[in-house]
């Protein structure tokens, strides 16, 4: 039991909620913030960086954190910059941004290369004791856009201006929210002049308690105004997703309107035609012992889409995740998937691994994954030319054991 509340704590609470120890604020948050109805013009998405060449990892002990660059070569070189122990690194122009999120609430400006520190932006919002960024997405102005987990508000910075003077905007998600405020902003993807932002809608002080349909909000970047898909019913509406807990979004290869995203299964959420249905649904998932929604890590896509690569835990021995969770975690395991298949299958390669978010990252042929198995913790490389894919070498040491990894150009 004692495994278990630790590696969702970790996983969950960084990645997909904030800390019982720092609930919400209980001023009142307003909720007539400005929508306008309507929906987006379809455009091309972009999800992280294009044609990626190297790796930015974040490592950590949890008590203490740092980073590490894999460049083109291969050659992974630890310790380049200073991390924390709840760090996502994201492509930013001219390198890369940190988001130092639950009790840190900073992003740290990397320069690419040199890997120096650009600046470290601390963010603060009025309804809350830690605002809780999860990530951050740039358009082509250089502006960053920052959600904020534990905020019914996410936060417009600019990279280039000094510390203190950085965050010059902010977009109300209010409408968005369930009854305790806040709409648990996470995920983002910007297509053409809409950002389209994942709400969770939780229960915060209830537990983490679900409260509704997840969806994604459409954000109007021109004008900073969300739109409201529904002007019918109460509240912001947005874009329903099929599962629950959005942990990552990939590019769809078929379809440059559209994303991937792992949920309780694979959904192709397509943001053109404002329709979400399941890619690999949570019954394939089940079928490899994947029953509960905090089980998946992970996932990546070949740029041809048919094939797929997924991080999961997996309990020790078959138990009924949906009943009890708390067995399901005791380790990681990858799985490909064949999307030209009749079915989609999951089916395990590799061994078994220890591993808390965001692990595994595909560059070229390459399928890198970050293991923090205590006997040999660091990066595992895996040659996607054959199928299953094949172990080439690892561990790769990362100095303190990969957190996340992401992958730049």
């Amino acid at each position: 039991m004692t495994r278990y509340v630790l590696l969702v704590a970790s996983s969950c609470c960084g990645l997909a909620c904030g800390d019982p120890l720092y609930p919400p604020s209980d001023d009142p948050v307003p909720t007539d913030a400005p929508l306008q109805v309507g929906t987006p013009a379809p455009a091309p998405c972009r999800v992280g960086a294009e044609d990626p060449t190297s790796l930015v990892v974040t490592t950590t002990d949890f008590a203490t954190g740092a980073i590490t660059v894999v460049g083109p070569d291969g050659v992974v070189t630890p310790d380049v910059a200073v991390g924390s122990p709840d760090a996502i690194p994201y492509p930013a122009p001219g390198g890369v941004a940190v988001v130092h999120r639950f009790g840190y609430d900073f992003i740290d400006v990397l320069e690419d290369s040199s890997w120096r520190s650009l600046g470290q932006h601390a963010l603060a919002a009025p309804d809350a004791d830690s605002p809780n960024p999860h990530a951050v997405v740039f358009d082509d102005d250089g502006m960053g856009y920052v959600t904020l987990f534990g905020s019914a508000s996410m936060l417009v910075f600019d990279p280039a201006a000094p510390p203190g003077e950085a965050v010059v905007d902010s977009i109300d998600l209010a409408p968005f929210a369930d009854a305790d405020g806040r709409p648990e902003a996470s995920l983002e993807v910007r297509c053409g002049d809409t950002l389209w932002v994942s709400v969770e809608r939780l229960d915060v002080p209830g537990g983490y308690r679900r409260t509704g349909e997840e969806m994604m909000v459409a954000i109007d970047l021109r004008s900073r105004v969300p739109y409201d898909f529904d002007a019918d019913r109460a509240g912001g509406q947005g874009l329903p997703l099929q599962g629950a807990w959005l942990k990552q979004l990939r590019r769809d290869p078929a379809e440059p309107t559209a994303v991937l995203g792992l949920t309780s299964g694979i959904e192709r959420i397509d943001l053109g035609a404002l329709h979400s249905e399941w890619l690999v649904g949570p019954e394939a998932f089940a079928d490899a012992g994947i029953e509960h929604y905090q089980q998946p890590l992970s996932f990546d896509v070949d740029p041809t889409g048919q094939r797929i690569w997924i991080a999961a835990y997996l309990p020790a021995a078959p138990t009924d995740c949906t009943r009890d969770p708390s067995e399901c975690f005791d380790h990681a395991q990858l799985f490909e998937v064949d999307l030209t298949a009749a079915q989609p299958v999951l089916e395990p390669f590799g061994a078994p691994f220890e591993a808390v978010d965001r692990t595994l990252e595909r560059v070229g042929d390459t399928l890198w994954v970050g293991s923090r198995q205590s006997d040999a913790p660091g990066l595992y490389r895996y040659d996607l030319t054959t199928q299953p894919p094949t172990l080439r070498d690892g561990p790769l040491s990362t100095g303190l054991a990969p957190y996340s990894i992401t992958a730049v150009p």
